[in-house]
């Protein structure tokens, strides 16, 4: 692989890491526990209140 290459694939990665990273950060803190997101059955916003 050239160089130009691993600098492009690093770019891509650090971008997407920095736009995923508030994101997961919001909902983990909005929704406290992972298993209100996936376990939930229903709306999680709808158990939590």
């Amino acid at each position: 692989m050239s160089r130009a290459t691993w600098w492009m694939h690093g770019m891509a990665a650090v971008s997407a890491l920095l736009l995923l990273f508030p994101l997961l950060w919001m909902i983990s803190t909005s929704l406290k526990t992972p298993e209100q997101v996936f376990g939930a059955g229903g709306s999680p916003i709808r158990r939590h209140g």
